[in-house]
Parts: structure tokens; C-alpha cells; sequence
């Protein structure tokens, strides 16, 4: 998914145990991108009850930077599963060099 202005992207993965794993890329998408952070943040807004916020806790950062950012939640995942039905909507939070970004996450899947 694009992150500003196609400054930067993310993509994110998930396992059978709930384990959901964001990558922060660069603008192609093609590299990981550490960045300083120690966790990135997701609100999830089910119809009209007041959204969810979950951490996402950043993976092994070194020099206080990290490209990867991982959660073990089954109710978030069953959420982002369901992004295409109507009323639910996810925004990632993510601040990257000084700049802070809300994006919504649309699901899609493709190869690369």
C-alpha cells in the first residue's frame, strides 16, 4: 500500500496464529526502509462503534531503527481480513523522518 504520496510503502503479511508482520518499503516498493520508530500504530473503525487502536511493536530494531513491525492479534486480523465489507475501515499511523502519516489500508493481493 502507498504511504504519502508514494514516498514510501508497506506491506504486511499474516500466519494460521494471528501473527500480522508490516514491512516499511521505499518508493518502489523493492526495499525495506528502517526507520525510528518503536512501534506504528493501527485504528480500526467497525460501523459505528469508536475504533480499536493496536501497537504494532517494531522487530528487532538496530540503532534504534526497524523496517518491520509485528502484532499476535486474531480480532485484528479478522478485521483487516475484512476490509472490503462495507464499514470497515483501517488507517495505519506511522511517523518516518519527522513526518507523520495516516493511511487507510485497502486490501489487495498481488505477486512481486
Amino acid at each position: 500500500m502507498e504511504i504519502g504520496e508514494e514516498e514510501y510503502h508497506a506491506e504486511w503479511t499474516h500466519d494460521d496464529t494471528g501473527r500480522i508482520t508490516f514491512y516499511i518499503l521505499d518508493a518502489e516498493a523493492k526495499k525495506e526502509v528502517p526507520i525510528e520508530a518503536a512501534e506504528i500504530r493501527i485504528d480500526v473503525k467497525i460501523g459505528d462503534n469508536p475504533p480499536v487502536t493496536y501497537t504494532l511493536p517494531a522487530v528487532q530494531p538496530q540503532d534504534g531503527k526497524s523496517a518491520v513491525f509485528e502484532i499476535t492479534n486474531k480480532e485484528l486480523l479478522g478485521a483487516l481480513e475484512t476490509l472490503k465489507s462495507p464499514g470497515v475501515v483501517a488507517t495505519l499511523h506511522v511517523t518516518i523522518e519527522g513526518k507523520t502519516f495516516a493511511q487507510r489500508i485497502v486490501e489487495h493481493e498481488h505477486a512481486h
